[in-house]
């Protein structure tokens, strides 16, 4: 766009540069690791499989595979996925760096049924996090509020699990950390066929954000994913 030109002053343009919808990467790369974390809290795997052996995927999809997206959520200007995906990618990562030090044997950590209140602290941060980004997105995109809703009631049953050293509260947190993630694919291949196709595949809620947004177009040219 382009504003009038002023008693000889230059012109003042605002290039917007149309992206694929970060939160393809972002809800995919979420999934994987809650798949694979959460099955392993639920007890899905048995109690003696060990972190070691799936933390890369963690810190690798959970962990770089967010921090991708939330930074290209900010060129899309889609404040909801740079939140969700930048604040997830950050736990992913800290959560990997830990099991890679126990894998290391530098530090030692709780067992999965075991009390460990520090984290369970972090998945309280987690979970108001989520939850908040939750209800902005209700605005714009149901089946987003969805997973983010159901991933953040995940986190404060993990919470609770942790704080309190239940295996049983640990059992509903994996499962529903599983379940956030069949919904964070359903997301992530909505916006991906939605791109393709050229029609929305998620319910949309919500017009114009900003006088330079356009109603239609890609990420970059209209405010959001």
């Amino acid at each position: 766009m382009q504003s009038s030109i002023r008693s000889g002053r230059p012109e003042a343009r605002i290039v917007l540069q149309p992206l694929a919808a970060p939160s393809v990467l972002g809800y995919f790369a979420l999934a994987s690791a809650l798949i694979v974390y959460g099955s392993w809290f639920a007890g899905g795997w048995g109690t003696e499989k060990d972190p070691s052996s799936f933390f890369p995927f963690l810190l690798l999809f959970g962990g770089v595979g967010q921090l991708g997206a939330a930074l290209w959520s900010y060129r899309a200007r889609s404040a909801v996925g740079a939140a969700l995906h930048g604040s997830w990618a950050a736990f992913w990562m800290g959560l990997g760096v830990i099991y890679l030090l126990v894998t290391t044997k530098t530090i030692t950590v709780p067992p999965r049924d075991a009390h460990w209140g520090s984290l369970g602290q972090w998945m309280i941060y987690m979970s108001v996090i989520t939850f908040t980004t939750a209800f902005a997105d209700l605005a714009r995109d149901r089946v987003g509020f969805l997973a983010q809703a159901v991933l953040g009631a995940a986190a404060a049953c993990a919470a609770v699990a942790l704080l309190l050293g239940s295996s049983g509260w640990e059992e509903v947190a994996g499962w529903l950390f599983v379940a956030a993630a069949a919904v964070a694919i359903f997301a992530g291949t909505a916006l991906m066929m939605g791109a393709i196709y050229g029609r929305a595949f998620i319910p949309q809620r919500g017009g114009k954000a900003d006088p330079v947004a356009y109603e239609h177009g890609d990420p970059g040219v209209k405010v959001g994913q």
